[in-house]
């Protein structure tokens, strides 16, 4: 709908409004009038006052319906008594909740979990038996069928009455016999009566029902004019009550009426009588003023109109009609260059041109953004190519990691794994794999999937069958709002040769000082023989025998010294260089 259409229309309404008022008041007493009008607001705002504690116990009772579909009180429901599973009832939930009595029990009515707790001063309270009463084998809401459905409304007990809502616990599917119940209730105190005040923003009382009290006149009339039976608030459906409650209005004095209700209990026995005291504002001043106000609005109100539509229509509505046709035409067309044109000196004028700027800046940012855009696709493509290991990108969406398509790969890639770059592109990632490390690094690259990186050395395959040792490092990253992995391989086929050669080499230094200990024993152990033997034979000749094995001896003990270092540094290498470590 047009803003002309609009604005014609929203003049016309008020108008033909205004006439149909008028035409009302004209035929009703200006008294008359204020006072249903008065006592309609007083109903209202009882029956709000109503709703607003309606809706507290119903609060109360969507939580108690949560709790009981939950399968962790399902499972306290069996298991709680023989203390294997932990209370839900501790401090902090009755806090969290702001409830004060939280009662579980079985299909008999058995405790089986139930504690009460004051919020103001945090300490544990003893259940009332009113409370723990409602699901009790000798409960007279087990007769009806009540309980199979869950009840809500109010409990009264000696020191409060009691905001209740109680739900049965199904196993499953809600049907048959309910496994058990669970209770919540709050008090409905002083703070709690404070508190709808100050959300219904009237002046509330709310008392214990009596035919005795110093109210007895009110409440026996409440009692003798409401209907018999029936409850605050009864279930009506799976996920909504009906509300009952007999409500009437009289004057206090000439401020204030007075509004009472009626509350029943869970049982439909009269629990509470409900005040609520309503300002007569409108009685005060209503009467002095409508007739003044009535008469004015009708003489100007036809004018007004008039002279708004013309001047609306020739000074606004045209002009923003033709603003707006103009913006709407250059944005189908997403032609920036194109500027809009409305005549005049005033707002709609600085608007046109402030329209004129943007759509200048966005030109200018369209053509700056498509050579950046030219500008850094260049350059990522020089980076890209110029890294010598060989890079991969891979989108693995929902399927499985190694069936994924290769989305992106660098000219190190394509010449290490041959083929071209088309065909290589049109590969799974698993045909670049050796078939053996398939399961391997399907679980790498799932964990890295959740660890955002990760590193694992592998063997490639080429196109030709060439097995190239690789170090991947992945991580994973998002593009364009999809999932996608970095995938880097390093050609360590260099790297495992020189491993395999330092560790040849150890190997033989190893077999060296094996054959040197060897030796050594072969030596040392012939040669006492012979000094042995030379001493014996005490002849010119033994002197310079027993001299050349002192000689040979002091060879072998340098031979030791150097079996020593070499220890020494073997120890060095297995330490320092991993070589031949065990």
């Amino acid at each position: 709908m047009e803003i002309r259409t609009k604005t014609i229309l929203i003049l016309c309404l008020t108008l033909v409004t205004l006439i149909i008022v008028i035409a009302i008041a004209s035929e009703i007493l200006v008294a008359g009038g204020f006072a249903r009008v008065e006592d309609q607001i007083a109903e209202k705002d009882t029956h709000r006052a109503l709703v607003a504690l309606a809706d507290d116990v119903n609060s109360l009772d969507a939580v108690a319906a949560d709790w009981a579909a939950r399968d962790s009180i399902k499972v306290y429901l069996f298991q709680g008594s023989d203390g294997s599973t932990a209370s839900p009832l501790d401090d902090s939930t009755f806090e969290l909740l702001a409830f004060n009595y939280i009662i579980i029990s079985d299909q008999s009515g058995l405790l089986i979990a139930g504690r009460g707790y004051d919020l103001e001063q945090h300490r544990s309270l003893p259940i009332p038996s009113a409370l723990s009463n409602i699901t009790a084998s000798s409960s007279p809401l087990r007769g009806n069928g009540i309980l199979q459905n869950g009840t809500l409304g109010i409990v009264q007990t000696p020191t409060y009455p009691l905001l209740v809502a109680v739900r049965p616990i199904y196993m499953a599917n809600k049907t048959g016999i309910p496994a058990g119940y669970i209770t919540m209730a709050r008090h409905l105190d002083d703070r709690e009566v404070i508190r709808l005040s100050n959300m219904t923003e009237l002046e509330l009382n709310i008392r214990p029902f009596s035919l005795n009290g110093p109210d007895s006149e009110i409440d026996a009339l409440l009692f003798t004019l409401s209907p018999g039976g029936g409850r605050f608030l009864e279930r009506s459906g799976e996920d909504s009550i009906e509300m009952h409650a007999f409500t009437f209005r009289q004057k206090k004095d000439a401020d204030f009426l007075s509004g009472f209700a009626l509350i029943r209990d869970i049982y439909g026995d009269p629990a509470l009588v409900l005040m609520a005291e309503i300002p007569r504002h409108i009685s005060k001043f209503g009467t002095s003023t409508t007739l003044y106000f009535l008469t004015f609005l009708l003489i100007t109100g036809i004018g007004v109109g008039i002279v708004i539509i013309i001047l609306l229509e020739r000074a606004v509505l045209s002009r923003l009609l033709s603003l707006s046709s103009h913006i709407s035409s250059i944005g189908k067309k997403r032609d920036f260059s194109a500027r809009v044109i409305v005549p005049g000196n005033d707002e709609i004028t600085d608007l046109a041109t402030n329209v004129n700027s943007m759509l200048c800046e966005l030109e200018q940012s369209q053509l700056h953004l498509q050579v950046r855009l030219s500008q850094s696709e260049e350059n990522y493509r020089l980076f890209f190519n110029s890294i010598i290991d060989m890079v991969v990108v891979l989108r693995p969406g929902h399927e499985e990691v190694l069936t994924s398509t290769i989305i992106e790969a660098n000219d190190s890639a394509v010449d290490c794994l041959g083929g071209t770059r088309k065909k290589l592109m049109m590969m799974p990632f698993s045909d670049l794999l050796v078939s053996d490390e398939h399961s391997r690094v399907a679980a790498f690259l799932d964990q890295v999937r959740k660890d955002q990186k990760g590193r694992i050395e592998t063997l490639y395959q080429t196109c030709t069958g060439r097995i190239i040792p690789v170090e991947m490092n992945v991580r994973a990253f998002d593009q364009y709002g999809l999932e996608a992995l970095l995938i880097i391989a390093r050609d360590i086929t260099e790297r495992r040769n020189v491993e395999q050669l330092k560790k040849e080499a150890f190997q033989q230094i190893e077999k060296n000082m094996e054959q040197l200990a060897t030796l050594n024993d072969q030596i040392r152990n012939p040669l006492q023989a012979i000094i042995g033997i030379a001493d014996l034979i005490q002849n010119d000749k033994s002197e310079k025998i027993i001299q050349l094995a002192h000689t040979i001896d002091d060879i072998v003990d340098t031979l030791d010294k150097r079996y020593l270092e070499s220890e020494k540094i073997r120890d060095f290498l297995r330490k320092y260089y991993d070589i031949d470590k065990k």
